[in-house]
């Protein structure tokens, strides 16, 4: 898997998605803010090859989805 340079990929990516729900008034799931180390990367537990996320890593996403389903459906 080639992740160079994922974390500013994955960074100006969510900074496009983030902008466009907010200019609609959608919600935004931000599973990389809950999912990152302390070098920006993702915990190496939530995903072997460092990208993408394993059973723990889909743990951690679950409620945060939850979440933005039921902010979803509120609206």
């Amino acid at each position: 898997v080639d992740v160079a340079n994922a974390r500013e990929r994955i960074l100006a990516i969510n900074g496009m998605i983030a902008q466009l729900c907010f200019d609609e008034s959608y919600v935004f799931c931000d599973y990389y803010n809950a999912m990152k180390d302390g070098k920006g990367g993702i915990v190496q537990t939530y995903a072997n090859d460092g990208l993408h996320p394993n059973g723990t890593g889909y743990a951690v996403m679950q409620p945060l989805v939850l979440d933005a389903i039921k902010k979803t459906l509120e609206n």
